[in-house]
């Protein structure tokens, strides 16, 4: 197993039970709307050690692989990995030669919380939700994934308070001056890594049209990263069960993009097939520093 778990697991409440089975809990537990319950039947044990054996599984991933979606300085995004991001992004029509990567943020709508209801609040999508950032590479992967931010935020509120731009000074820019850019919606602002299309429609030149048509249509490669993980992992988009201060939202949303990443290793994604670029194997994405 690419997860690295033995055999056989004994938790702290002297449930034993395979590796196996407990990834197949995890999985069957995140992959679509359910109860305890409906569990029951389907492993032939009872709630309270589905419960346990879930939340085990589910702290030891984050713990022991969290770190894979918390920095870009990954073995995959070396230079010579991100000017050939570069180059495959500028074939597939990008007009500008150094995007290698999106950027895009997501709302996921949970519960109205019984404390701080105007700090997950969004007056832009009309519900309470958290938010997360992500960064997409044309090889399918999240790269780095941020959250969650209070519903509140806005997308250039979190830009700042996730702390991207200084980890992109130390990763996008090469030794002899050029660097990288990543491409997002206008909810950000052009930067010196970010660049972002052009919104003022009544000025817009043939040029800017075209502009953003061509990077727009690339864009979307990372709102399929957000819609694989929710494709795979529908528990996440099951807004009565987010409750804030009852379950693990941020382990939940963080582990099913991990998973999702694992998915793309070993099967490949709409992105990877876009951009003609393949992940990394399973074993090197989780196990390679």
């Amino acid at each position: 197993m690419a997860l690295h778990f033995p055999e056989e697991i004994v938790t702290k409440h002297r449930i034993k039970f395979s590796a196996m089975e407990g990834l197949c809990i995890l999985l069957r537990r995140l992959c679509y709307p359910n109860r305890l319950s409906d569990l029951v039947k389907v492993f032939n044990r009872d709630i309270s050690s589905i419960s346990r054996i879930y939340l085990f599984m589910l702290n030891n991933i984050y713990s022991r692989y969290g770190h894979l979606l918390r920095t870009l300085k990954q073995f995959w995004l070396s230079p010579k990995d991100l000017e050939n991001f570069c180059q495959v992004c500028y074939e597939s029509g990008s007009v500008l030669p150094n995007i290698c990567g999106f950027i895009d943020g997501t709302a996921r709508p949970i519960c109205r919380p019984t404390l701080n209801q105007k700090e997950q609040y969004s007056g832009y999508k009309k519900e309470h939700c958290l938010k997360y950032q992500s960064v997409v590479f044309p090889n399918g992967l999240i790269g780095r994934l941020d959250g969650p931010f209070n519903g509140r935020r806005h997308d250039a509120a979190i830009l700042h308070l996730s702390g991207l731009i200084k980890e992109l000074k130390e990763v996008f820019v090469n030794p002899d001056g050029t660097w990288y850019r990543l491409y997002g919606d206008p909810g950000y602002t052009n930067s010196k890594f970010i660049n972002v299309g052009y919104t003022n429609k009544i000025h817009l030149t043939r040029y800017h049209k075209i502009f953003n048509k061509c990077m727009s249509e690339l864009r979307v490669s990372v709102e399929y990263g957000f819609g694989k993980i929710l494709q795979l992992f529908a528990f996440n988009d099951f807004k009565k069960n987010n409750k804030l201060l009852l379950q693990p939202l941020k382990k939940q949303y963080i582990v099913s993009a991990l998973l999702a990443n694992c998915h793309t290793c070993l099967r490949g994604s709409q992105v990877s097939m876009y951009f003609k670029v393949d992940p990394p194997c399973i074993y090197e994405y989780l196990n390679r520093r």
